[in-house]
């Protein structure tokens, strides 16, 4: 009690394909996401949109890149990518 759990590699690996099988993502974003830190204070947030309001750009405070949205209209669709396609080397990935 009170020590945190360590979920086998085993499991992960299943999860994954599991998703990958059902259609529900064409990458999983368990490896990009990272838990926040402990704080007693609210986090802040800074969105940047795009002039024609189509994408936006979720970041820290300090200006670290967090999510990329892309909205659709005719679709009637937002898209969420855990990477920026604005950067060269991930640019191949969206």
């Amino acid at each position: 009690p009170g020590k945190p759990t360590e979920v086998p590699a085993g499991n992960r690996a299943f999860d994954i394909a599991d998703s990958i099988e059902a259609g529900l993502a064409r990458e999983s974003t368990t490896d990009f996401t990272t838990p926040l830190r402990k704080s007693g204070k609210l986090w802040r947030f800074r969105v940047l949109r795009s002039e024609d309001r189509l994408q936006s750009r979720l970041l820290t405070e300090g200006g670290e890149f967090l999510l990329f949205a892309q909205m659709c209209v005719e679709a009637r669709r937002v898209s969420f990518f855990p990477y920026d396609p604005a950067k060269r080397e991930e640019r191949d990935l969206f």
